[in-house]
């Protein structure tokens, strides 16, 4: 048999249904565009696993969760997580996944390079940096009560905003204090 090999061929530059940009040859920006790629599954589904991490010790609401002033809503609320003088305090998070490479479909020689091979949790920074200007003060002032909010921040290669590695911390020895409370330790 003289079977021939596909060749994949290089289609003509054509716009993107949103016609802001030219599509590469192969194809690459509608892999990283959010409506046309998996990206609101994986965020969806990171929000069900996080919110499973701290069922163990608090109630936890992933819909209906409680609206900021400016009508911002975050992904999941822990009941009663904090506390201040009036008593316990719901905490906000609202999770975003971080890229820290860089690509682009109109030059491809620059897919892959890091955004800031000097600062590896720049990427990170940025984006809590910007959760909490558009959330923060809206929860805060959130009349009758205070509502505490704090972004949760992952990269798309496994690194964790820091607030939120300590806020797993958190969780993790409360889980602790509990299970040898309940042991009579």
């Amino acid at each position: 048999m003289d079977a021939q090999i596909p060749v994949m061929s290089e289609k003509t530059l054509t716009t993107c249904g949103y016609r802001k940009f030219q599509l590469d040859p192969l194809g690459d920006h509608l892999n990283t565009r959010t409506v046309h790629s998996g990206a609101k599954k994986a965020h969806d589904w990171m929000v069900d696993q996080i919110a499973d991490l701290f069922h163990t010790t608090h109630k936890v609401k992933t819909q209906q969760v409680v609206k900021s002033r400016g009508q911002h809503c975050g992904d999941i609320q822990l009941e009663g997580y904090l506390a201040n003088e009036s008593g316990p305090v719901p905490l906000v998070l609202d999770l975003r996944i971080a890229h820290d490479r860089v690509g682009s479909s109109a030059d491809p020689s620059i897919n892959g390079h890091l955004k800031y091979p000097n600062n590896l949790d720049q990427s990170l920074n940025d984006v809590a940096n910007d959760k909490i200007r558009k959330y923060r003060a809206d929860y805060n002032n959130n009349p009758p009560s205070a509502v505490s909010f704090m972004p949760a921040i992952a990269s798309t290669s496994g690194r964790l905003h820091n607030e939120f590695v300590r806020l797993l911390f958190l969780q993790t020895h409360r889980e602790t204090d509990r299970f040898f409370a309940a042991s009579g330790v």
